[in-house]
């Protein structure tokens, strides 16, 4: 059951990798072409999962006991990781539904070079009113300063922000933050959803 009861959403903000493009796979690919391009071990996809995915970028290095200049060096795992990454079906109808309507921003883990690259690559730049990535904030989530960054560049207190994201680190940044969020394939109190196409109808139910 729905019990939201923020106020009624004025802007809609998006985690990127595995809510508007599916990319897990990509990312683990990408990963092991930096590390083996830098003499360090590779990672099973299991590994991947469990310690890296949701994470933000400096976490990630950090688990791996690599520095960051293993993937900026790298060019190789850039498009590695382009070649691999699918756009969700719906995504761009979706998106210019949603945006006759609300602000829409982008909130990702990923760095700004990576993130502005598949927008481009898939047509979605000119949908998003902000984009708010990684290396923008001090900590990215689980920590909410990527969520309050978006809301003061969207000048809209934070309840009136939905986000829509994926992972448990979404979920936890949306709660520290206060404002609502839809799961994408992440169950959330009734709050959740298989594919863009329903954000629609479930931000009717949200705010009233």
């Amino acid at each position: 059951m729905i019990s939201e009861k923020n106020s009624i959403p004025k802007a809609i903000l998006f985690d990127m990798d595995g809510v508007l493009i599916e990319s897990q796979d990509a990312w683990w690919r990408a990963i092991n072409v930096a590390l083996t391009s830098s003499d360090h071990p590779t990672i099973t996809k299991k590994e991947f999962i469990n310690h890296l995915w949701g994470n933000d970028f400096k976490k990630s290095i950090s688990y791996l006991g690599i520095t960051a200049s293993v993937f900026l060096d790298c060019k190789e795992w850039t498009q590695t990781y382009l070649e691999y990454i699918l756009l969700k079906e719906d995504a761009h109808e979706t998106l210019s539904t949603l945006h006759k309507t609300y602000q829409l921003a982008v909130i990702t883990n990923t760095q700004r070079f990576i993130t502005e690259q598949v927008l481009d690559h898939f047509g979605l730049t000119s949908f998003f009113d902000e984009i708010v990535c990684a290396d923008d904030v001090k900590k990215g989530k689980p920590y909410p300063d990527i969520i309050h960054r978006a809301c003061k560049l969207l000048n809209i207190p934070v309840d009136e922000a939905v986000v829509i994201g994926d992972t448990k680190s979404d979920f936890l940044a949306s709660k520290q933050a206060g404002c609502t969020m839809i799961g994408m394939n992440y169950e959330n109190n009734g709050l959740s959803i298989k594919q863009l196409s329903e954000i629609p109808k479930i931000l009717n139910q949200i705010g009233t």
